[in-house]
C-alpha cells in the first residue's frame, strides 16, 4: 500500500464528512470516517487490479456486421463482455 494514496483518500472522506455534516446534518465518529477511507481505497485498489489484467478473446468469435432497420424501425444495439474467469460482466 502506497501511505500516500491512503493519505488523500481520508482527506476525501474528512472533506465528504464535512459536507455531510453542514448540508445533511449528519456525521461520522473519526473511526468510521477511516474505514470509510480503507474501504474506498481498497476499492480502487482492486478496481486497478481488474484493469490491467488481460483479457483474452475466443479464437472462434464472428464479427457481425450493422445493419440498417426498414423505414419505421429504430434500432438499439446493446453491448456488454462477459468475464467468467473473474464472474463479472462490463457495461
Amino acid at each position: 500500500m502506497q501511505p500516500w494514496k491512503m493519505k488523500t483518500q481520508r482527506v476525501a472522506c474528512i472533506w465528504q464528512n464535512r459536507n455531510d455534516t453542514i448540508w445533511n446534518n449528519h456525521s461520522n465518529t473519526a473511526l468510521q470516517i477511516r474505514q470509510q477511507a480503507f474501504h474506498a481505497w481498497q476499492q480502487w485498489f482492486n478496481a486497478q487490479k481488474l484493469h490491467n489484467c488481460v483479457v483474452q478473446q475466443p479464437a472462434d468469435q464472428q464479427s457481425v456486421r450493422w445493419v440498417q432497420p426498414p423505414v419505421g424501425w429504430i434500432k438499439c444495439n446493446v453491448d456488454t463482455g462477459f468475464f467468467q474467469d473473474i464472474s463479472t460482466t462490463d457495461q
